[in-house]
């Protein structure tokens, strides 16, 4: 079980399977627990629990970015003993439980991955007019838009007449002579090398 921050809050604890010798070596920043009496996966998974990482947290001394769990903590950790066949049944279960809520994650994220793909369509046929195809046969005498787009670029120039008067007003001076030739068109699109738009659609 790992010792040191942030390790041991983030479930850095696992059963080291037999090895041939009985010995290994590794980080001093863990405590190695061996299990007499008590399956070692119902003890790992004992440790492993939110409320066990969250006491062994409330007891970690130390300065801050090295808090570690002190071994009295364990020595002081009461754990729950069921009868020996009753733990590995228990284990085996709660193994097969994380064994489909693994494959649930990874069919999950491979949804979202999908979901990104048909984002991306659903937004392509939106702006090519695949989407309202339909309806478009349904309504033949619907305003182009060209006359959408006209009526908004001129909606746009009274907007900013509208603005300049309204300035001029509040300095107290009357527009100068051509004061309307200032205003800037936005610039026209430039069709060529763009998309095929549906009937009544303007770039």
């Amino acid at each position: 079980m790992a010792k040191i921050t942030p390790c041991m809050e983030n479930g850095k604890t696992m059963l080291v399977p037999e090895v041939p010798s009985g010995v290994c070596f590794g980080s001093t920043e863990f405590h190695v627990i061996r299990p007499e009496g008590v399956n070692g996966k119902w003890l790992e998974l004992f440790l492993l629990r939110q409320e066990t990482r969250r006491d062994a947290q409330r007891k970690m001394g130390g300065a801050v970015g090295q808090m570690r769990v002190p071994a009295a903590f364990l020595e002081s950790l009461q754990v729950p003993v069921a009868p020996q066949t009753e733990q590995g049944r228990i284990a085996q279960f709660v193994e097969e439980i994380f064994l489909d809520l693994n494959a649930g994650i990874a069919a999950l994220q491979h949804c979202q991955e999908k979901l990104v793909l048909y984002r991306a369509s659903v937004l392509k046929a939106a702006v090519e007019g695949e989407l309202t195809a339909a309806w478009r046969k349904e309504h033949p005498d619907i305003e182009p838009a060209s006359k959408l787009l006209q009526r908004i670029l001129t909606e746009r120039r009274q907007r900013w007449e509208q603005e300049q008067l309204r300035t001029y007003a509040e300095k107290g001076k009357a527009p100068p002579k051509n004061w309307k030739a200032k205003y800037k068109e936005p610039v026209a699109p430039d069709p060529s090398g763009l998309p095929s738009l549906p009937l009544g659609w303007a770039w």
